[in-house]
Order: C-alpha cells, then structure tokens, then sequence
C-alpha cells in the first residue's frame, strides 16, 4: 500500500477529528461539520460527512460543484500547501511515518520555514489575516520546549496554529510523533496529586491561579489521539 492511499485511509477513519483540526470555526449538524466556505470562516455551506455511509464526502454544497473522498485534497486547499506536504503534514497529525520520506521543494521551504518563530507566526497572521493573541508552549519531559500553540483572532472568529522547530528553522505545523500534555514537567514532578484535565491552555492557567495541579491535550477534546496520555495513568483526575 503507498504511502498516500494509506494516510486516506487513516483520515477518513479520524474524519470527525480532522474536520475540527483543519476547520475549528465549523459546527456539527447531524452527520456534517459545516463551515462557510474551505476557507473556515463560520457557515454551513460548505461540509465535510463526518459519520455514516458517506463518511469522508466533503465539498460545497451551495452550489453544484464537485464533491470529493478525498481528504488529503481537503487538506491541501484547506492549509494553502502542495500534495507532498500535505501528505507529510497529514501524516505526522496522524503519528504516522512514511516510507519514503517526501522532502519539501524549495519554494515550499522558503514558504514554511523560518529562522525564528516571530517570522512564523508573522506568516501566519497574512495568510490569516487574523492577529496572534496568545502563545502557549508546550514542554517535553526534561522541559526542552517542544512546540508552541498560537491563537489568531480576526474579525469572523478565531485560529489556533501549532509551531514547532526543526533542523532547518520554525515550521507551521504539528512536530512528528505523539505530543506531550501541557505542563508535562509539573505532572512528572507532582506525581501524588490530584490532576484535573481540561480543554484549552487558557482553561489551564486560570485554574493555576488557585495552585492546582491542571493539563489539558492540544487541539481539543477531539484530537487526544495526538498526544501520549501515558503520563496520566493511575493518576488521580
């Protein structure tokens, strides 16, 4: 099997996950995430199946254009990228590896990666149009920055856009393999105390005003599968 008939596969398997991650501003209705248009804005034209037979079918369906299977094409127009990056992209979301690594060519690097995170998410914000509020890092074990969650407001809502560093510089994306829980370090060296989960890093840290022990996934409730829950096993939460 290659590598990109795999990957479909898998998304159309996490389909309702993947709706939310590449278009948070939708709403569920019935069997579909709706969205104005592939562009994310807030809307029901445009709509991804995320259940039953037709599961995977997405496409606009204000108007009678034609509707695809295809998610890896969704996450092409969906994050502005070519097809080797979108596989690659989709496949780290995934926790996947491919067999035949896919290097970007050298219009996509100058694209997507750059010398420090503040260029980044300065890319971020023109191809958004939206303005970054927040930042929040997230740390592995020996509490090395791992990556970084940014939040774009704008005018019809609101983004969140993960950064992370590679050899080459900063990447607008996901880093490859499991993600760590936010505040990892404070859960390893707090091991006896009652942990409470919640969703959002914001969420995280108003409840550390009260000096409690708190984490939360990245990305919502409906990508957990992304990040190693390892670290709450028999924990207390």
């Amino acid at each position: 099997m290659t590598d990109a008939k795999r990957v479909k596969e898998l998304l159309r398997k996490h389909v309702a996950e993947l709706a939310q991650y590449l278009l948070p501003d939708g709403h569920r209705e019935g069997a579909h995430w709706c969205v104005g248009s592939i562009n994310g804005e807030p809307g029901k034209s445009f709509k991804i199946c995320i259940a039953g037979p037709k599961a995977g079918l997405w496409g606009d369906f204000a108007d009678s254009g034609k509707h695809s299977r295809n998610l890896l094409d969704l996450w092409m127009h969906a994050r502005n990228v070519d097809f080797k990056t979108a596989l690659r992209q989709a496949a780290e979301w995934l926790g996947q590896s491919l067999n035949r690594p896919t290097r970007p060519t050298s219009k996509t690097r100058s694209t997507l990666v750059f010398p420090i995170l503040d260029d980044a998410i300065a890319f971020a914000e023109r191809k958004l149009k939206m303005r970054a509020t927040r930042r929040d890092v997230y740390h592995d074990q020996n509490r090395n920055e791992h990556f970084v969650i940014v939040r774009l407001d704008g005018d019809n809502g609101k983004e969140f856009r993960p950064f992370y560093q590679n050899g080459s510089g900063w990447v607008m994306s996901d880093p490859p393999g499991k993600l760590p829980l936010f505040r990892l370090p404070d859960l390893i060296a707090r091991p006896n105390e009652l942990v409470f989960v919640v969703e959002g890093e914001k969420c995280v840290c108003e409840l550390e005003t009260l000096e409690v022990l708190v984490t939360t996934s990245a990305h919502g409730a409906n990508a957990a599968h992304k990040t190693d829950l390892q670290p709450l096993a028999g924990r207390k939460s």
